[in-house]
Order: structure tokens, then C-alpha cells, then sequence
């Protein structure tokens, strides 16, 4: 016989791991003879003398006493029983704060142990339930606690109290999602190697009301992951998510609808960090193709963020990339953000998270307070490193007000155009160049750029000799001063590489009002963009019967004779960046 102590050795991380076999003790002893105390043995026939009988008493039976033989007794051989080792148990104690049930252990116990009680080792599963109004906060006593309602923990070699602390979201509470595509050059400015994005956050400390979830995408092929950060300043990741291609509008809406269930708040803030460009898109992933043309067009961006809010709020939605600042980009997220942060001309590669996650705490801090909060702070970084840059913040509630005036202004210039088109249109390329012109892809602003300053072209349009260019363009600076809450600029030399020389060009935003449209020099500049553009395919929610459209449809010839030829094949980059003439770019700032 043998008896063995079902047990586990001691698991290698949180979830998973190899348990040792179970100790098994042999203990086999033969031949061992028990022997009675005492063997009577009576011989003969004995004879009991009577017992005398008292006087008066009732006479007694007599006795004869049997005879009995004489017996040995041997016992069959016999394990000796050894008992199985006592597993050493800790008391694991699970508490709770706020309203909710106490968390549920599973096992309850680890075998040999009393109940509550764990080997060392042992992977313990803990589930907790928020009453209905509160959320998971996150946990104490347990490393990489995160705000998930379900934690897998390894029982240490010492008694453990761990804590769930629900809580109710705050009237100001945040939540910052961070969709964070470097499956390209950026990974460095992103990643978890200092100084990356993702090392700063790593290093945060608490930040009451503000949580951050994100998804990020590396240079190599499966390295998606995930990450949170909860208002402790506790970090936890990365968990794999294999390769999720980027580009992909489906994996933006699955961010989405992530981080409204694991990460409750009042407010959530949507940023989408990566190479950009106004007509074109956001999201550049590299794994899904190599030759850069794998990214979220505007009605992909539109149909995700839609998918994915599934009724919830979106207060502030961010597009950290170059020259997403026009009304045209503003028009994706119409009906589904309240404020936009965008730049409408090159951006700059700072991710300043940590930096915003502060500025999103600080009381007061509602929507339209926080997203110029985080204008304000990307101009202050950026200015540091003396380059060039704009950033706005628009007011989404606003739009549709300046997306009706610029229908006006479409029609009045199509009707103005329709007596000596060649010299009308002539005219209205002077006035354009005369205003502030945005880069639409190699770093420099020249005539040959598609992106406009819309404000600042109405400005010049509203004391044309036809009146009804003069009022349309009058109805669009109007309406254009409550969508652009706040804007910041600064203009600054910058050296440029061509292929036979080196130069230090200003790039001059100084007549930024911080909003673009989409205005080209002609329909052969990218002919490309200009055809979607105008056939509706790229903004067709916004442009179809759209008076601005018509103008652009109507109004732009591929060459008028007294047209330059369009710089198209200049190649021309910032210090270490490749030419990305009409693709998804943005430079980053070096230390």
C-alpha cells in the first residue's frame, strides 16, 4: 500500500506554467510477525469446585469451564502508512472597496491547504463583480494590477492580501485611447526603448481619472500589442495580439469597442499616432505593404469609428500625423467626435502621452478645455526643437454651419466663373496664392501644394467686385471663427536635402488661421487625389452636391498656357527621412 500528495511545483509567470509530479513515498516491510501478550493454554479436563451456596441464597448453576486450545497468531505482512508531506499554505485574503461583490478565487484553495489557503505557486484566477454604476479601478497587492475585472495571480511564499477597488466614474473622469501604428520608421519615437512613447508612459505615475488603453503595431511582423495604464500609474503589458494589420478599418473598430468595455469613463479621447496626409489617410502599416499604400482612406476612418463607438461618447478625437487640418478631415468625424486636434500643416513626431495625460487630469477639465490643453502643449514641445509647425483644435458642433457657407461659396464662384473662365480663373489662382498655402507632402509649402487656408481665402474673397462671391466668401470667415476654438503656429528655417545640393529653407506659416481646404493649383497636380476628390470617392458623405466639389470639378484646368510646369519630380527630404511626395508622412523631432 502507499499513499501520494497530489500537488503542483511552483508555475513560471502569471497564467501559465509546469507542475511538478506528484511525490509518491514506498514504504514496504515483509515477514513482520505480531504475537499475542498472552496464550492460555489448559490441559486436561479441569474441574471447577463448586461455589458454596450462601445459607438462605438461591442455589447457583455450576460452571464448567470449556476447554480451549492453543492458538498462534501471525499477521499477514503490512505496509507501514507514512503520511504525505504538508504542503506549506499561505493565507490569500481578498478584499474590496466601493460597491461590488468581493472577489471570487479559483480554486478556492490549493489541495492539502484549508480553505483561502494557497501553496506557493499556485495560479489563482480571481474574478471580480462591480455593483451595477461602478467599474473595476484597479487592483492593490498584486503586480501589473490592471483595471480588468479579471486577474490571474501566482501565489508567493508569504501571506497575501489583495485589493479591487471599485469606483464610479468621476464626472470628469478620462479615458485616452492611444491607436499607436509604427509598423514603419516611427517605431523608435513610439516604442518601449527610451525615447519612446511608450517608455515615458511606462514610467508615469498616478494620475487620478485618467486611464490610458492602447494597441500598437511595430516594424516586424506579429508584434501588436496591448497596453493600459489606470489612474494608480499602473502599468500593465504587453499582451500579445499577434499581428493586426493596422490599416485594416475593422482592427480600429475592435480598438474602439475594447476600450469602451475595459476602460468605463465619462470621456474618452481617441488619438491615432502615424504618418498622414489630408486626402489620402492615416495608419501606414509597412507588414501589410512594403510599398506604403496600406492605410485608413477617409471613409475607412469614418466607417471604423462609427462601427466601433457603438453609441458611446467620443469627446476628442486626434490625428497625430501631417496635414489632416482640413474641413474635409473634420467632415470624418461630423456626428461622431465633439473637438479635433490636428495640424493642417506637417506635423511632428513628439507623442508627447505622458506629457497630455497630465494636462487631461488637471482640474477643471472638460472636452473643449482639455483639447487646448493638448494644443498648446504639442506647440510648446515642438517649438522647443525650432521647426515650423501649426496645430488647431476644431469645434466639431460647429460644422455643419461652415460646410453649408462654403456650398454658397462653391456655386457663387462656379456662376462667376461661366463668362471668360481662362482670365476669371487666372485671377482666383493669384488670390489663392496670396493666402496661406499648407504642404501637402514634401515638407516645403510652394503654389504647387493642393492645401489651402480656408479662413484666410475668404478673408481675401469677401471684397470681390461680384457680390455674390463677396457675401458667400463673408459667410464662410464668419462661420469659420467658432469651428476654429484655438490655433498655433510659428514658422522656422529648416535644412532640406535635394539630390545635388543642401539648403536652409523658411517654411512660412505666418498667415495661418489654422484650417485647409482642398484647393489644387490645377486638376494635374496629383491628378490622382484630384479625381477621387472630385468623383466622390474619397469624402463622398461630404462632397456629394457639395457647391466646393463643383468648383473644383468645374473651375480647374490641367494646364492653363500661362501655367509653370508643376515641380513634380523635385526630390526633396528632411534630414534622414525619405521623399514621400503625395504619400502618408511625418517627420519626427530628434534629441
Amino acid at each position: 500500500m502507499y499513499t501520494d500528495r497530489d500537488g503542483q511545483g511552483e508555475r513560471s509567470g502569471c497564467l501559465t506554467g509546469e507542475p511538478n509530479l506528484p511525490d509518491v513515498f514506498y514504504h514496504t516491510v515483509s515477514s513482520i510477525h505480531l504475537f499475542a501478550d498472552t496464550i492460555c493454554t489448559l490441559a486436561g479436563s479441569p474441574t471447577e469446585t463448586p461455589i458454596p451456596t450462601p445459607p438462605s441464597a438461591t442455589p447457583q448453576p455450576t460452571i464448567t469451564p470449556s476447554v480451549t486450545p492453543t492458538t498462534t497468531v501471525s499477521a499477514l505482512p503490512t505496509a507501514i502508512l507514512t503520511p504525505a508531506p504538508t504542503p506549506r499554505c499561505y493565507l490569500l485574503t481578498l478584499r474590496r472597496q466601493g460597491e461590488g461583490s468581493a472577489p471570487a478565487p479559483t480554486p478556492t484553495q490549493s489541495e492539502g491547504c484549508p480553505a483561502g489557503h494557497y501553496a506557493a505557486g499556485e495560479s489563482i484566477v480571481v474574478q471580480a463583480a462591480p455593483a451595477e454604476g461602478w467599474f473595476v479601478a484597479g487592483w492593490q497587492g498584486v503586480e501589473g494590477g490592471d483595471s480588468a475585472a479579471q486577474i490571474t495571480l501566482t501565489m508567493p511564499t508569504q501571506p497575501t492580501t489583495v485589493t479591487v477597488i471599485y469606483a464610479q466614474p468621476d464626472p470628469e473622469s478620462w479615458t485616452i485611447l492611444i491607436y499607436a501604428v509604427a509598423d514603419n520608421n516611427l517605431e523608435r519615437y513610439m516604442g518601449l526603448k527610451s525615447p519612446g512613447m511608450l517608455s515615458r508612459l511606462h514610467q508615469a505615475d498616478a494620475q487620478p481619472n485618467v486611464q490610458v488603453g492602447i494597441w500598437y503595431d511595430g516594424r516586424d511582423s506579429g508584434d501588436s500589442t496591448q497596453y493600459t495604464l489606470n489612474a494608480l500609474g499602473q502599468w500593465s503589458g504587453p499582451r500579445d495580439l499577434g499581428e493586426r494589420e493596422m490599416d485594416d478599418p475593422q482592427t480600429l473598430t475592435a480598438f474602439l469597442r475594447w476600450g469602451y468595455a475595459e476602460l468605463p469613463a465619462t470621456h474618452y479621447y481617441l488619438a491615432i499616432l502615424d504618418h498622414a496626409n489630408g486626402v489620402l489617410g492615416v495608419g501606414e502599416d509597412l507588414t501589410s505593404d512594403v510599398s506604403g499604400l496600406a492605410y485608413l482612406t477617409p471613409e475607412e476612418l469614418r466607417q471604423a469609428v462609427e462601427a466601433g463607438k457603438q453609441g458611446n461618447p467620443l469627446d476628442i478625437v486626434q490625428i497625430d500625423g501631417c496635414s489632416f487640418g482640413l474641413l474635409e478631415d473634420a467632415s470624418i468625424f461630423d456626428g461622431l467626435a465633439d473637438y479635433m486636434i490636428a495640424s493642417p500643416n506637417t506635423g511632428w513626431g513628439v507623442f508627447a502621452y505622458d506629457a497630455y495625460r497630465q494636462l487631461v487630469g488637471q482640474a477643471p477639465n472638460p472636452p473643449s478645455v482639455v483639447a487646448e490643453r493638448v494644443a498648446a502643449e504639442y506647440a510648446r514641445q515642438v517649438a522647443d526643437y525650432g521647426v515650423p509647425y501649426t496645430i488647431s483644435v476644431f469645434d466639431l458642433a460647429n460644422y455643419a454651419p461652415l460646410h453649408q457657407a462654403l456650398d454658397k461659396l462653391g456655386n457663387a464662384l462656379v456662376s462667376y466663373l461661366q463668362v471668360d473662365q481662362v482670365v476669371r480663373t487666372q485671377a482666383l489662382r493669384e488670390i489663392r496664392n496670396q493666402v496661406q498655402l499648407y504642404d501637402a507632402g514634401d515638407y516645403l509649402i510652394t503654389p504647387n501644394d493642393s492645401y489651402v487656408d480656408l479662413p484666410g481665402l475668404a478673408a481675401a474673397l469677401q471684397d470681390h467686385p461680384d457680390s455674390a462671391v463677396a457675401a458667400a466668401a463673408a459667410e464662410v470667415l464668419n462661420a469659420s471663427a467658432p469651428f476654429v476654438l484655438s490655433t498655433h503656429h510659428s514658422s522656422a528655417p529648416v535644412p532640406f536635402y535635394s539630390v545635388d545640393r543642401a539648403e536652409t529653407i523658411t517654411v512660412d506659416v505666418s498667415r495661418s488661421r489654422g484650417l485647409a481646404i482642398y484647393y489644387p493649383y490645377s486638376s494635374r497636380v496629383e491628378p490622382g487625389a484630384y479625381t477621387r476628390y472630385v468623383d466622390d470617392q474619397l469624402f463622398y458623405w461630404a462632397t456629394v452636391d457639395w457647391g466646393w466639389r463643383a468648383f473644383l470639378d468645374q473651375s480647374l484646368p490641367a494646364q492653363l498656357p500661362s501655367d509653370p510646369i508643376p515641380d513634380e519630380d523635385r526630390l526633396i527630404s528632411m534630414p534622414g527621412v525619405e521623399p514621400r511626395a503625395w504619400r502618408l508622412y511625418l517627420p519626427v523631432v530628434q534629441e
